[in-house]
């Protein structure tokens, strides 16, 4: 079951790497901003798209203090700038008179759809580096040939198996 799920993982890692290109095209024309806050309004979190990147935040309502009204925009700690290509920052600051901490994470879209493109080329290399290493004759550790070999691995030391001798 685990073979299956390495297996079918670098696919489904490329879903998430298609929607980030995806997003990054249409931040160019669209912000889109997604909140969602507690039902008793004391925290909540967020993420933006815009051409200057995504940004990712939580933001903290005190006791004893009124969060923002549903349906009420926020006021933003940060303006739309032009896009940087290497542009990571993370910020802490209040808005609402102070009523309201926020802490935000942003980096620029490309960063994202990198991770998502580079992990599962790194899956996969990993699942055809063991499947080099489990072929017969070979030591299941470091893919010695252990065809001239007696009982351990010459290279790094490991038993061979009793298959693997005869």
């Amino acid at each position: 079951m685990i073979r299956r799920l390495f297996a079918a993982a670098p696919l489904l890692l490329l879903v998430p790497c298609m929607a980030t290109v995806v997003l990054w095209i249409r931040s160019y024309s669209h912000y889109d901003v997604i909140r969602w806050w507690n039902a008793s309004l004391t925290h909540g979190i967020g993420a933006t798209s815009s051409s200057t990147g995504l940004s990712f935040w939580v933001e903290i309502v005190p006791n004893g203090v009124s969060g923002p009204e549903p349906g009420v925009s926020r006021e933003y700690l940060q303006e739309d700038r032009p896009p940087k290509s290497l542009d990571f920052e993370f910020t802490h600051g209040q808005y609402s008179g102070g009523a309201v901490e926020q802490w935000t994470l942003s980096f620029p879209h490309w960063t994202l759809a990198l991770v998502f493109l580079v992990t599962p080329l790194i899956i996969r290399a990993v699942i055809c580096l063991r499947n080099t290493r489990a072929l017969p004759g070979l030591c299941r550790t470091c893919g010695y040939d252990l065809r001239a070999s007696k009982d351990r691995c010459p290279e790094c030391g490991t038993p061979i198996p009793a298959k693997v001798k005869a």
